[in-house]
């Protein structure tokens, strides 16, 4: 074995100074280090905002339409307009809240909810549908034309813009009673949207 007082002052040194960081980097490690935060998170959802416009300013609720000259076979069509002011797109349904006997007695000629025809029509697509009131009644339908593009909003004034639509309002011929035919009371048509969800 030999002697340290032999070994060269540089090896010796070199290994006094080797040990010492093994000691040192054994013991303690420290390095420089800081944190920065991102303070007051918040989750919230967009909502989903559907408007109906017969024609004037956009709103939740508009007056519907008075189907007063038609017979059978012979209808009426009226146009209104949606608008989709969500971020998203949307599935858009109708429905008719209420029971049948709501609209229909069967003593003013027409005998049931059957024989009321509401047909939608999407002026974009061009897709077409035809209900029965009896259909609608609380059992929400498609309308022709989803999905209904986010942001997007019919035009009074511009033909074939994404959320104009038509409803043509008849009656089946073959049921019709009398000489003429009416409803007990108005019916509400509800739209509604929801929104499609991709994955």
């Amino acid at each position: 074995m030999q002697n340290i007082l032999n070994i060269s002052p540089l090896l010796r040194a070199i290994g006094v100074m080797g040990a010492v960081a093994v000691l040192v980097t054994g013991a303690t490690f420290a390095a420089l280090s800081d944190n920065a935060t991102l303070t007051a998170n918040n989750i919230s959802s967009d909502t989903a905002d559907l408007q109906v416009s017969n024609g004037g300013a956009y709103a939740d609720s508009q007056t519907g339409f008075d189907a007063s000259d038609i017979a059978p076979g012979v209808g009426e069509t009226f146009d209104f307009y949606l608008k989709n002011s969500s971020s998203f797109d949307m599935a858009v349904t109708v429905e008719v809240t209420g029971v049948c006997s709501d609209y229909i007695s069967g003593t003013l000629g027409i005998p049931n909810c059957g024989d009321v025809l509401l047909t939608f029509d999407d002026e974009v697509a061009g897709g077409e549908t035809t209900y029965t009131l009896q259909q609608l009644i609380n059992a929400p339908k498609e309308l022709p034309g989803n999905p209904f593009s986010a942001g997007a909003a019919g035009s009074a004034a511009v033909a074939g813009t994404e959320g104009n639509f038509t409803l043509h309002m008849d009656l089946k011929a073959s049921d019709i009673t009398g000489s003429s035919a009416a409803l007990d009371a108005p019916f509400d048509l509800v739209f509604s949207g929801e929104q499609i969800i991709t994955e």
